[in-house]
């Protein structure tokens, strides 16, 4: 390998199939992302990478720099030091991803696919594992939630598939090699009946947006922005039947709506005399809980101390059996603030800005729906407290933030 275009068709391959091994094979991750450090360190040496700085980067590092500071003031030191390297990608990812290739010619679809064959084999191995549950009796409860999804939290795998459907779709604008329709349809399908499957109400809604956003910008481009402005009724309308009548939707919509009128009705009393029975009534609860203890300790309470505080929370307000099973926030702002205060709120927002900002103005879609994705989904779960949610972002924004998007290849140097 004497020559830069072979190393760059190596190194897409090489960060195609770490991403591949650390979706379907989680506990894969370190390993894998080491064998990618020396990819990396190799082409340091030879002369085929370039050091260069990127702000979406240097936020990510000082993000994991302010975990360190916490953990110097955490309670227990020891579980301490077990986030730290959980959160490990977000120092080690921005260090490889801050010697991209000199060409900046990565091969994106190499990475889509890689990611669509991800999400195929996790899906397939679900599907499996919901015909064992409904074989032991679970009925069609099996095919739901973590039936469905054993391998990642429901969550995190639609943030997975939302991704690998945008990104077929840009595949086939922008003609890549092996995006055709032909399968491109029934993968998009199939996803969107994941969605539904997940019963991630998150993870509906952030579907619905992305649909919504892609077919309004398609008829504004392709006719007039008023052409645009005249299918968003429909799409509007679609939404309200889907909340109102498609059962599933109707019930988790519906649930969240009841618990936020009693919350805003009497909120002491819902939070002491609420049974809670279902997610969204937890989540509610929690983000109450966790937002008085924010309140009262914006500068933060060191890492993984959000445990202690919640629990001791909970128990004040009688919520023992919420208290005994010992859960996070359910929203990553939230956890934050709660471990490295206000500041690192701040500054974990101003990173996801970033991406939406920079993907936005480029028109690099698959920056602009990472970004988002994570942004949006961080309101509804702590995405940074599981190691397969940090990897997969840390991963996709580090490619995302420093490559262009592959053009045509009637316009490709190729």
């Amino acid at each position: 390998m004497n020559d830069q275009a072979t190393y760059d068709k190596y190194y897409s391959l090489a960060v195609s199939v770490t991403l591949f091994f650390c979706l379907v094979i989680p506990r894969s991750a370190g390993p894998v992302l080491l064998l990618l450090a020396f990819w990396v360190l190799l082409g340091g040496v030879k002369g085929y990478l370039k050091f260069r700085l990127n702000a979406g980067l240097v936020m990510f590092a000082m993000l994991y720099a302010f975990y360190g500071v916490g953990s110097l003031y955490s309670h227990h030191p020891e579980i301490a030091a077990q986030g730290m390297v959980q959160k490990l990608s977000l120092l080690v990812v921005p260090i490889l991803f801050s010697f991209p290739l000199r060409s900046k010619s990565f091969q994106f679809n190499w990475l889509i696919l890689s990611l669509v064959s991800a999400v195929s084999v996790l899906s397939l191995y679900g599907i499996g594992h919901g015909f064992y549950l409904y074989s032991q009796g679970a009925g069609f409860d099996g095919f739901l939630t973590v039936g469905i999804s054993p391998v990642h939290h429901p969550t995190y795998f639609m943030c997975f598939w939302i991704l690998a459907m945008v990104g077929t779709y840009v595949g086939w604008k922008r003609k890549w090699n092996f995006f055709h329709l032909k399968w491109i349809i029934p993968f998009v399908l199939i996803g969107a009946l994941f969605h539904v499957l997940s019963l991630s109400l998150a993870g509906m809604l952030y579907f619905m947006i992305v649909v919504a956003f892609l077919v309004l910008y398609e008829i504004g481009k392709k006719w007039s922005w008023k052409a645009s402005i005249g299918v968003l009724v429909p799409v509007l309308i679609f939404g309200y039947v889907a909340v109102n009548y498609v059962p599933i939707v109707k019930g988790q919509w519906q649930g969240a709506k009841k618990y936020v009128d009693e919350y805003v009705a009497a909120p002491d009393d819902f939070i002491r005399n609420t049974n809670p029975w279902t997610g969204s009534q937890e989540r509610l609860i929690l983000w109450i809980v966790s937002t008085e203890i924010l309140s009262e300790s914006p500068m933060g309470l060191g890492t993984k101390n959000y445990d202690d505080a919640i629990y001791k929370r909970l128990k004040e307000y009688g919520q023992h059996r919420m208290a005994a099973k010992h859960l996070n926030p359910h929203n990553q702002y939230l956890t934050t603030g709660i471990e490295i205060g206000v500041a690192g709120i701040f500054l974990f927002l101003a990173t996801l800005l970033y991406g939406v900002v920079l993907g936005l103005r480029k028109k690099h879609w698959l920056l602009l729906v990472a970004s988002s994705s994570l942004m949006f989904h961080c309101l509804f779960e702590a995405m940074l407290e599981r190691q397969s949610g940090i990897v997969f972002f840390c991963l996709m924004l580090g490619v995302f933030y420093m490559y262009p998007l592959m053009p045509t290849p009637e316009k490709s140097a190729a």
